[in-house]
């Protein structure tokens, strides 16, 4: 019961988006060159959704640390799944919230994640929430293009941060 309640909250993941305030269409450079400041509103959203999530994912982590260690009940790991499902609705309203506050749209804080992830050297691929949010389990590829020598300049100093936000670039977040 708790894992199908989890589930259906996924169905609120567009919902959420619906919720950024910023409609503006949005049209990456020709260049492909990001500005110094989409880098900074990037790294401010992610920090946002990150400190608030960490004593979340470390109450996770405590909680199912002995999954790992024996052979879990099948309820075990169903209550795993539906915390980690409300664990990704949680961040969304947090991600909506910071893009709000950043004064993203949807499609340009797509791009500059793409953008900065590509210049730090990582790969885009993510799981597509709206699709799982049907019932689809299906992964997102970003393009592969050239990174622009200027972005991966412009991402250096701040590469050990980008780092640590790869697990929540890979919902989407």
């Amino acid at each position: 019961t708790n894992t199908v309640r989890a589930g259906a909250e996924l169905t609120r993941l567009g919902e959420l988006e619906n919720r950024v305030a910023n409609k503006r269409a949005f049209g990456a450079p020709a260049d492909g060159v990001l500005e110094a400041g989409q880098l900074e509103r990037y790294l401010q959203v992610t920090n946002s959704v990150m400190n608030g999530l960490q004593n979340r994912a470390q109450e996770l982590e405590a909680k199912y640390e002995s999954l790992s260690e024996g052979n879990p009940s099948v309820r075990q790991v169903l209550n795993a799944y539906a915390d980690i499902i409300k664990l990704l609705v949680d961040a969304k309203e947090m991600q909506v919230a910071a893009l709000n506050q950043a004064g993203f749209s949807l499609a340009e804080y797509d791009w500059v994640r793409q953008s900065v992830l590509e210049a730090a050297g990582h790969g885009v691929m993510q799981v597509n929430l709206a699709a799982l949010a049907q019932g689809e389990v299906q992964e997102a590829h970003g393009n592969t293009r050239a990174v622009p020598e200027a972005n991966v300049e412009l991402v250096q100093p701040h590469l050990e941060r980008i780092g640590e936000y790869l697990g929540l670039a890979m919902f989407g977040l």
